[in-house]
């Protein structure tokens, strides 16, 4: 229980420093100002980026969440008694955690630095969302016991 703990309060501050990069990039971006000297085909292309990628990672994080989850599984083929399960299903959990955390913070930062060299403001609404997908998906312990009893099968969503 202890270690579960850990790696929870840990996977935190892991969580708050990538949103405070954001804001901090967001920050910088802004007192700079925009892009009003892009290339015009710079202008037309980097824009639509961010979106590809944001994409792209949607992909690769199911793809990433099955892969995880089935390794675990065969790892652990019986069904598990919810102790158990905790102790065998959290390193996946806090995994796939971690990578979507990195993959929602990698779309906010890329679109931070295309707004800086096109000026397209809506560009600045990713980073937002981003934020508030990050705060949403903070990590606790009664979500970590839910993400285990799903990731186990013992629970469907």
């Amino acid at each position: 229980m202890q270690q579960q703990s850990i790696s929870v309060s840990s996977l935190r501050l892991v969580i708050i420093a990538m949103m405070v990069g954001i804001v901090v990039l967001g920050a910088v971006v802004l007192a700079i100002g925009k892009g009003s000297a892009a290339d015009p085909a710079l202008k037309k292309l980097l824009p639509f980026a961010p979106l590809v990628l944001a994409v792209l990672e949607l992909g690769a994080y199911f793809v990433l969440r099955s892969v995880t989850i089935a390794s675990a599984r065969r790892q652990n083929p019986q069904p598990l008694a919810p102790q158990d399960a905790k102790r065998a299903f959290t390193p996946a959990v806090l995994t796939i955690w971690l990578a979507s955390a990195a993959m929602i913070e990698g779309v906010a930062l890329f679109s931070l630095v295309a707004f800086l060299l096109t000026g397209v403001l809506w560009l600045l609404a990713l980073p937002a969302a981003a934020l508030i997908l990050l705060a949403l998906r903070f990590p606790s312990e009664l979500k970590l016991e839910q993400a285990v009893r799903v990731a186990s099968g013992q629970e469907h969503l």
